[in-house]
């Protein structure tokens, strides 16, 4: 991933050296199960890992001539090892993605457990946001057009709700990356391995075996980590989305923060661009489509094919960056989006009542008037009060059909309290402990 968009906490993980490193811990935890199971003197095991060491630079000498950058590295330790008879034991029996895919689940899982402490934080601000707006009348909107009234604090709840449930989501990935496999060439074990020295090394890697594998695991537990990940990417775009849409001039609900140095546009010094936000969806299209490309890697030739292998190294890296450069972007938007309680008011008069068409066809059905003219009259009031600005409890009164006996009536005025439609928002805020 390009530096602009990268975040330590995630770009240490797949550096080379981590990549390595993994790889190393997973060949040491082979050597211990085989102590455990007596195949391998204790000594000979302590001596082995006081040496294996790795120096990169060396395994990239090497890679250029063997073309292989497992062989590579393990020539590496082995060399660190030494020319003596400790040597042979280092990376014994195995094949090179019995090294790589439990070292390739250790990493995914170190990944997803910073994306769920960014998701973990993103929550804490929409928490906060949502209390400080619970009361915060605002419309709603739907096919981009105003509906009905509701809170800022309700919406930000709705926002809330669903990245929320992203962490429980990665929670039961993350436990479907833990099984992995030591089980040789083609998933027999042959010799040399055995299931119980399987199971003892992945332990000491806080894994589990797969009930059966090839060569390798096959990818559909990769792809739903990605395919997670996708779904996390698309829903901080729709945040990204409705934030840009209430940014708009002619809106002017919410604005992302912008800095007292910042500058919009180029040529037009009055811009105050979403960047933020636009930015954003633009990274979710990216993770939607680094889901994609792996799927399409799931079928392999056999027991295995490298396929797969050129693709992952650099979308599953670049996946995790983008999700976690998205959540502590639109975080930090959340924590400082500019909001226009004024300009919400004013939207929320903006068709004089027609919004409480819903209340009024109910009044209407309540006093007698069949469902279908109910909403006839409703209907022609709003659109008199859209088309020529009539105010709708006036469009009402002025309908023909309209019942005279509500003309005037407290129970008319009584359903352009925006309010009224709210009445279960300590309701719902507790659902979350709020």
């Amino acid at each position: 991933m390009i530096k602009r968009y990268s975040k330590e906490e995630i770009t240490k993980l797949f550096t080379d050296a981590a990549r390595y490193g993994a790889w190393l811990k997973v060949e040491l935890a082979i050597l211990r199960a085989r102590v455990d199971l007596g195949t391998l003197e204790k000594d000979s095991h302590d001596e082995i890992e006081r040496r294996a060491k790795f120096d990169c630079r060396r395994i990239e000498e090497i890679e250029a001539d063997t073309r292989h950058d497992l062989l590579s590295f393990v020539q590496c330790v082995q060399e660190e090892i030494g020319k003596d008879r400790l040597a042979k034991f280092f990376h014994e029996s195995i094949t090179s993605y019995d090294t790589e895919e439990p070292a390739t689940a250790i990493i995914i899982i170190e990944a997803i457990q910073v994306i769920i402490a960014a998701l973990q934080r993103l929550c804490t601000s929409l928490k906060e946001k949502a209390v400080e707006h619970k009361y915060l009348l605002k419309i709603h909107r739907t096919h981009g057009q105003h509906a009905q009234p509701t809170t800022f604090g309700l919406e930000l709840l709705w926002w809330l709700d669903a990245v929320d449930r992203q962490i429980e989501k990665l929670e039961d990935v993350k436990k479907d990356m833990a099984y992995s496999k030591i089980t040789g060439g083609v998933g027999t074990y042959g010799t040399g391995l055995s299931p119980e020295l399987e199971k003892k090394a992945l332990e000491y890697l806080g894994l589990k075996p797969a009930r059966i594998s090839a060569q390798i695991i096959l990818r559909d537990r990769h792809c739903r980590v990605l395919n997670e990940l996708a779904i996390l990417a698309s829903l901080l775009e729709h945040i990204a989305v409705n934030i840009r849409l209430y940014g708009q001039t002619e809106v002017n609900e919410v604005k992302e923060p912008f800095g007292n140095k910042q500058k919009g546009s180029s040529f037009m010094p009055h811009k105050r661009n979403n960047i933020l936000t636009e930015n954003a969806c633009g990274m979710a299209t990216m993770v939607r489509g680094y889901a994609g490309m792996l799927m399409e890697k799931i079928p392999t030739w056999g027991a295995r094919d490298i396929a797969h292998s050129s693709i992952e190294r650099v979308i599953i890296p670049d996946a995790f960056e983008i999700a976690n450069f998205m959540l502590c972007r639109i975080d930090g938007v959340i924590k400082g989006m500019v909001v226009n309680k004024d300009q919400m008011q004013k939207n929320l008069n903006l068709l004089k009542g027609a919004i409480f068409s819903p209340d009024a066809k109910e009044l209407l059905m309540n006093k007698g008037v069949d469902p279908e003219n109910a909403y006839r009259i409703c209907q022609r009031a709003a659109f008199e009060t859209m088309e020529n600005g009539t105010p709708y409890k006036d469009a009402l009164e002025n309908d023909t059909d309209f019942p005279v006996d509500l003309k005037g009536s407290k129970e008319l005025e009584g359903i352009f309290i925006p309010e009224n439609t709210l009445k279960y928002i300590d309701e719902t805020f507790a659902r979350f402990g709020l």
